[in-house]
């Protein structure tokens, strides 16, 4: 692990907060962390692509980069260490009632 992935969950999680914020559901913040880095990973898993295929992002189906198996170790920490982060900050939410 490095610096990155702690900075990926601690902004993840101050994305879940904002939006518990507004809605009290951590859910929904859980939601959009979870797929803020998802997309982000997935996103430079295909510019990689195109850069080995020395093609276009436009060239490419929208699902090359979504291929988990194919992912760097670092690309996975840096996408499960947010995701893991905001799942148990919404079940903690949820065990000590501070849902609506």
């Amino acid at each position: 692990m490095n610096k990155s992935n702690f900075v990926h969950a601690a902004l993840a999680l101050v994305i879940q907060a904002a939006i518990f914020i507004v809605t009290m559901n951590p859910w929904y913040g859980f939601c959009v962390a979870a797929g803020l880095f998802w997309g982000r990973e997935h996103d430079q898993k295909q510019q990689n692509i195109a850069k080995q295929l020395k093609c276009t992002l436009k060239e490419l189906e929208w699902h090359d980069g979504a291929d988990m198996t194919k992912w760097s170790k670092d690309s996975l920490l840096d996408f499960f260490t947010p995701f893991a982060a905001t799942l148990i900050a919404a079940f903690g939410c949820v065990y000590f009632g501070l849902t609506v």
